[in-house]
């Protein structure tokens, strides 16, 4: 996904400040970009260590990956001679890579030797899909489509290719995939371009991977890792992360704003690593698999992690999603693989003792909660109907016992297809929706201050019918609360790939 240059600032700042350490997202985003610092000193050997390029269905487009193969080898020969070559590096793949792989990569690319980098085949569209290429791990091979091959531009091609390349590299020098889109950041810098903070926030966001069949077997294509940050107590971030071996690590900072820790393993395996803090500042963390979610939990603040063994042994969790009810427990809801959903809540505030798993009516893809102003919970659910559905909590409590405690309510019908939901908490405490329909539309619908207050003292507008249409199809959408405590949306245009941003400037709703 490249920008196009008229999405570009003319603000840029200097490499040597990282995006990651700019201030929240404002009206005006800054970017930073790189030098083309080409060397004409090179003479460039196209005979020396090309790239393998084979094709399955039409060998008359290996010449044109060739071509294209040809720009990237100029791309990456200026790579290689750019003073700010550690620093791209660490921005795209992190900090802990292995130097010495990194290193003699350079020297290969200063030379123009692509020899080493993974085989490159085009195969069926059909095969990838949506994808115009794909890097597949455990072949370490780039796949390109032959329709996107036949009808792209030599330098779309070499758009496509650097990506996988930065794919295949990551895999080689990290065991922790990096966090994001790696390849698509890689990509974008080698080739000197600009990007937004903002964008690259999203990036680093961003999951692209998947699976295909090739030749009867499933092979997983960029398989990213699930990263999670969260600060400790006493100020130090800590880091977990599901590794390409399925194998879940955690690293900390040993001082606050200090340097790091390894990565150390965990000890178990999963997909999936949810993390929130108890009231009293103590950490739970949660390791979903394909069978069962395992439990870790610090028994005293900034502590180590003590294994509780396993919250559940039903057929496994396609996502969990962490609560907090008003008296300060934490609450967490599932939706199985089955597509049934459960909750299940700690028994009093930062309690080790959790109430054991409760189906709730209904069947989601997808579920996100949020607190409302009073501290009740409320539940938003994608159905398999593919539906919107609200539920929320009826009372804050009512006996010691648990006995109707946060009951909820019950699905309602949100009057929309949806196919993905985002949450926003705007400054007084209410609620805004953001949601893909089936269509791809972006829609929003919030909440107002009811006269006479309801269950959370505000009322849903359009609560028969409509919701407002931001004007976008969109591929993805991420939500964000700056520092005047406004509504920032980021979305990738479904038709151009390119970052959309809108912001709040009044009530309600987002007016810009």
């Amino acid at each position: 996904m490249i920008l196009p240059s008229n999405f570009k600032s003319n603000f840029q700042v200097s490499i040597l400040h990282p995006p990651y350490n700019n201030q929240p997202f404002g009206d005006y985003l800054d970017t930073f970009s790189l030098p083309n610092n080409s060397n004409p000193g090179i003479s460039l050997d196209y005979g020396l260590g090309e790239l393998e390029i084979s094709s399955t269905t039409d060998p008359n487009l290996i010449p044109k990956v060739e071509q294209a193969g040809n720009l990237v080898r100029d791309y990456l020969i200026n790579f290689a001679v750019n003073p700010d070559h550690d620093e791209i590096t660490g921005i795209a793949f992190e900090e802990n890579y292995d130097q010495e792989i990194v290193e003699s990569l350079r020297q290969d690319f200063a030379k123009g030797d692509l020899s080493n980098l993974s085989e490159v085949k085009i195969i069926d569209s059909d095969i990838l899909g949506d994808a115009n290429g794909a890097y597949a791990a455990q072949f370490d091979t780039i796949f390109l489509s032959d329709d996107f091959v036949r009808s792209h531009s030599i330098q779309d091609i070499a758009d496509v290719l650097l990506e996988e390349i930065g794919h295949g590299i990551d895999k080689r020098i990290n065991n922790i995939d990096a966090a994001g889109d790696e390849g698509d950041i890689y990509s974008r810098l080698v080739q000197g371009e600009s990007i937004y903070s903002a964008d690259l926030a999203l990036l680093k966001q961003e999951d692209d991977s998947g699976s295909i069949l090739w030749n009867g077997q499933e092979i997983f294509i960029e398989q990213s890792s699930t990263l999670e940050v969260i600060q400790d107590s006493d100020g130090r971030m800590e880091m977990f992360a599901v590794g390409k071996d399925n194998k879940v690590y955690h690293r900390f900072q040993t001082a606050k704003d200090g340097a790091f820790s390894d990565w150390y393993y965990m000890g178990v395996e999963g997909k999936e690593v949810p993390v929130e803090k108890n009231i009293d500042g103590r950490m739970e963390v949660f390791i979903i698999d394909d069978n069962s979610i395992r439990h870790f939990r610090q028994e005293q603040q900034n502590g180590v992690l003590v294994d509780s063994g396993y919250l559940s042994y039903y057929s496994g969790a396609k996502e969990l999603e962490i609560g907090r009810n008003a008296d300060g427990r934490l609450e967490v809801f599932t939706v199985a693989n089955d597509g049934t959903i459960w909750h299940n809540w700690q028994q009093w505030k930062g309690s080790e003792y959790w109430s054991g798993w409760y189906q709730m009516d209904g069947a989601a893809t997808e579920i996100e909660v949020a607190e409302n102003k009073n501290g009740m919970m409320e539940l938003f659910a994608v159905g398999t109907d593919g539906k919107l559905w609200q539920n929320y909590q009826q009372y804050l409590g009512t006996d010691q016992n648990g006995d109707n405690w946060g009951a909820f309510v019950g699905w309602h019908d949100m009057r929309t297809s949806a196919t993905d939901v985002e949450i926003g908490t705007k400054e007084d405490g209410s609620l805004e929706l953001f949601v893909t329909d089936k269509y791809g539309q972006l829609k929003n619908r919030w909440q107002y201050e009811d006269i006479q207050p309801t269950y959370s003292a505000y009322i849903w507008n359009n609560p028969e019918s409509y919701w407002n249409d931001l004007g976008l199809k969109v591929k993805e959408v991420e939500v964000a609360t700056n520092a005047q405590g406004k509504l920032e949306i980021f979305a990738i245009d479904f038709n151009t790939n390119e970052v959309k941003h809108r912001f709040q400037t009044s009530e309600p709703g987002l007016t810009n």
